[in-house]
C-alpha cells in the first residue's frame, strides 16, 4: 500500500464561525430534544489524497488534536479525494451524565461515497483512570447518534475504522425519499469521543430492541440469490427498521405474507422481506467484508473493547448493534441488543424470536457462540466476536433505496429468476394460474415455467397445511380454494412463493390426509411435511415439520430393497438429524456420535415406499437423548 505523509499545520482559515447548535437524540423515533453547543470551528487539515492512498497527520504542538492521524489505503477511492477536517470545541451538552466528551466536535468532508477499503482515524485523547473511551458519530439534522467500530481504545487515543465520511448523505436520502425534496449541504461526518467509567459498562445495559418484536419472523435459510444464507442482510434490515421505521409499528410479523393475510406457520410466503434480506446480503458483499474485517482490521482487537463498545452503545443510545462472529473458515452476523449477567444478548437470524440467545463473557474473554451461516447448518462454533456498529461500514442509503423497491414490488428483480406457475385447463393445456382459475374435478395439475431450472417444492392449502404432491398434482375439496406454491431451484434454495385462488367444481370429496403423520418428539405428537429428492446413492426421504421447523431428518434408501425391517446408522451415512429450534446445537451424521434409526418398510414397489422410522439422538452438549418416530408414505 502506498502511503504519503502529510504534516499539516492548523490553517488560519475558519471553515465555520459563530456557535454550532447540534441536536442529538438517543431515540430516532422520539422528538429531538438533546443538544450540543459548540464554539467556533477551526480548520485542521485540508489535503488531497491520490488513489494510491495517503496519511494525514496533525502536527501542531499544544493543540488538543495534535497527533490525530487519518489513513486512506491504496484503492479506497478510484479518484483523488480532498479531505477537509475541522474541529469546534464542545462548550456544553444535554446528553446526560453518561456522555462525557473528551474531544472537540470533529467534522470530516471528502466528497461523499463509500470507500472500497477501510479508512482508519486515530484521535488523541486524555481520559481518567478506569474510563473507557469510544468515538461516536452523530447527525445534527435527525438527532441520530451511533458508535463507531474500534480498533484501539487506550488512555491517550482511540482508533476507529470506517468506509464512510458522508453520514449526512444518508440523512438527506431519507428526507428525499420521504418528501421528494433534494438534499442540500456538503457530504460530511461529525465525530466526537466520549468516556465513561468502566464499572458502568459491566452491569446490565440494554437497547429498545427485542427478539419477537423487532426481528424478522422468518428464519435464515438462504435463497436463490444468497444460497449460503443472508444473516448479515437480515440483521442489518431488522436494525435499520428498528432505528428508522419503528414509528410505523414493530417489525416481527408485520410483513408476514407481505402484510396481507398472515400465515404465521408458513415462512416461505414472506416474499418481500425475504428478498429484501437476500438482496442486502449481496449489496454488502458480506463474505468479502467479513473476511476483510476479521483477518485484517480487527484481527487482534481485545474482547474487552468489543464488550465495552456494545455496552456503552446500549447505555447511551439504547440502539441495537451489528455484531460479527467468526471462526477460521466462516462468518456470521447477529444483532446485539442487551448486556447482562456477563452475556451479550443477541437476536440471531437463525433463531427468530428467541430471547435466550447470548454470547458468554467472563474475565475479559468471550466464550464460544454456536450458530451457523444459515439455519440448516447450525451448531458451528464461533469463538471470534466483533463490534461493527451501524452505518460506518454499511451504506444505509442502499437500504433506504432497497426498501423503496420492496414497496414497489421490484425488490430482487435481476437477482431472482422470473417464473410462472401454471395449471392444466379443461383442454389439457397448461396455462398461467391466476385468481379464479377453475378445475372441473378435484385434481389440480400444475407446472412451472422459467428460463431457470425451478420446481414447486411444496403446496399449501388455505389452512396452511402441506398438501401431498402426486405426479405434479394435488387433490382439493370442492369450492373456492386458496392454494400456495413454494418455489425453489433444483438445489432447494428458496426462490419465491405464489398464492392463487382456485375454484374447484368437482364432487365434494375431502382431500386426502397429509402423507406424513405420526411423528413424536420426546413423546409429544407432531405433524410433519415431506419432500423427496434423489441422491447419487439412491432415493432419500427428507422430513420437514410443516409448522415451526422443529427437526430435519433424513434416511438414505439405498440399503432398502423391499418390505422388511432395517437399521440405518451414522456410520452408513443414512441418518441425519438436526434440531434447529435454538435450544440445543444441531446434530448430524458427520459427528462422532453413533446415531441409529430402525426403519420398518411395509410397502415397497415401483410407485410408493411406505413405512415407519424410529430412533434416538444424543445432544452433543447436554448428552440428553431425544427420541423420534416418523410414519411416511412417499411416491418414488
Amino acid at each position: 500500500m502506498s502511503r504519503t505523509l502529510f504534516a499539516c499545520l492548523l490553517l488560519p482559515l475558519s471553515l465555520f464561525s459563530g456557535v454550532i447548535l447540534v441536536s442529538c437524540g438517543s431515540n430516532p423515533v422520539d422528538a429531538v430534544s438533546n443538544k450540543i453547543i459548540a464554539g467556533e470551528s477551526r480548520a485542521v487539515v485540508v489535503s488531497t489524497v491520490p488513489p494510491s492512498g495517503g496519511t494525514m497527520v496533525v502536527n501542531v504542538q499544544g493543540d488538543s488534536l495534535n497527533g490525530m492521524e487519518l489513513t486512506v489505503p491504496s484503492g479506497a477511492y478510484s479518484d483523488a479525494r480532498t479531505f477537509r477536517i475541522s474541529a469546534a470545541p464542545i462548550q456544553s451538552h444535554q446528553l446526560g451524565s453518561n456522555c462525557n466528551p473528551v474531544t472537540p466536535l470533529i467534522t470530516i468532508e471528502n466528497g461523499g461515497g463509500y470507500a472500497d477499503e477501510f479508512m482508519t482515524l486515530t484521535i488523541p485523547i486524555s481520559v481518567p483512570d478506569n474510563h473507557f473511551a469510544m468515538a461516536f458519530l452523530f447527525d445534527d439534522v435527525t438527532g441520530e447518534m451511533e458508535g463507531l467500530p474500534l480498533v484501539e481504545s487506550t488512555s491517550d487515543h482511540v482508533k476507529i475504522f470506517t468506509a464512510n465520511f458522508a453520514h449526512s448523505d444518508i440523512t438527506a436520502l431519507k428526507r428525499r425519499l420521504a418528501s421528494g425534496s433534494a438534499s442540500s449541504g456538503p457530504s460530511r461526518s461529525r465525530i466526537f469521543v466520549s468516556s465513561i467509567e468502566k464499572n458502568l459498562l459491566e452491569g446490565a445495559n440494554e437497547s429498545t430492541f427485542r427478539p419477537g418484536l423487532d426481528d424478522w419472523q422468518f428464519t435464515n435459510y438462504g435463497s436463490y440469490a444468497a444460497p449460503d444464507g443472508h444473516c448479515a442482510g437480515q440483521s442489518l434490515a431488522a436494525m435499520w427498521y428498528h432505528n428508522k421505521k419503528r414509528i410505523n409499528g414493530r417489525l416481527y410479523g408485520r410483513y408476514d405474507n407481505d402484510g396481507t393475510r398472515k400465515t404465521p406457520t408458513i415462512w416461505q410466503d414472506d416474499v418481500g422481506g425475504y428478498k429484501f434480506c437476500s438482496v442486502l446480503q449481496n449489496d454488502m458483499e458480506w463474505n468479502s467484508l467479513s473476511r476483510k474485517l476479521f483477518s485484517t482490521v480487527q484481527s487482534t482487537i481485545p474482547d474487552v473493547i468489543t464488550y465495552y463498545a456494545a455496552s456503552y452503545s446500549f447505555l447511551l443510545l439504547h440502539r441495537p448493534q451489528f455484531i460479527g462472529i467468526a471462526n477460521d473458515t466462516a462468518g456470521h452476523a447477529v444483532i446485539g441488543y442487551a448486556i447482562g449477567d456477563g452475556n451479550i444478548y443477541v437476536a440471531d437470524p437463525n433463531y427468530p424470536g428467541d430471547v435466550t440467545r447470548r454470547i458468554p463473557y467472563a474475565n475479559g474473554k468471550f466464550g464460544t457462540y454456536f450458530s451457523g451461516s444459515n439455519a440448516a447448518q447450525t451448531g458451528v462454533p464461533f469463538p471470534v466476536i466483533r463490534f461493527f456498529g451501524e452505518s460506518a461500514l454499511i451504506d444505509y442509503s442502499t437500504i433506504e433505496s432497497r426498501w423503496a423497491e420492496v414497496a414497489s414490488g421490484e425488490i430482487g428483480n435481476g437477482q431472482f429468476p422470473e417464473y410462472t406457475v401454471k395449471g392444466m385447463n379443461d383442454a389439457g393445456t397448461f396455462v398461467p394460474l391466476t385468481n379464479g382459475f377453475t378445475i372441473k374435478g378435484n385434481t389440480l395439475n400444475f407446472d412451472i415455467s422459467s428460463t431457470t431450472s425451478l420446481k414447486i417444492a411444496t403446496v399449501f392449502d388455505e389452512s396452511e397445511r402441506v398438501l401431498p404432491i402426486i405426479k405434479e398434482a394435488v387433490q382439493l375439496p370442492q369450492g373456492m380454494q386458496r392454494v400456495g406454491f413454494y418455489v425453489t431451484n433444483r438445489t432447494n434454495d428458496w426462490t419465491g412463493f405464489t398464492w392463487v385462488q382456485v375454484k374447484v367444481e368437482g364432487t365434494d370429496n375431502p382431500a386426502p390426509p397429509p402423507p406424513t403423520t405420526g411423528l413424536s418428539f420426546n413423546g409429544e405428537p407432531y405433524v410433519i411435511g415431506l419432500i423427496n429428492y434423489t441422491l447419487d446413492s439412491g432415493l432419500s426421504l427428507i422430513f420437514y415439520p410443516s409448522f415451526d421447523v422443529l427437526t430435519w431428518f433424513q434416511i438414505g434408501v439405498k440399503p432398502f430393497v423391499g418390505v422388511g425391517a432395517y437399521t440405518a446408522t451414522r456410520g452408513d451415512n443414512y441418518v441425519a438429524y438436526f434440531d434447529t429450534r435454538g435450544a440445543t446445537p444441531s446434530f448430524n451424521y458427520r459427528t462422532d456420535e453413533q446415531h441409529t434409526a430402525k426403519v420398518e418398510i411395509t410397502q415397497f414397489d415401483d410407485n410408493f415406499i411406505v413405512g415407519k422410522a424410529t430412533g434416538s439422538m444424543k445432544d452433543l452438549v447436554t448428552l440428553e437423548v431425544r427420541t423420534f418416530t416418523f410414519v411416511f408414505r412417499i411416491e418414488r
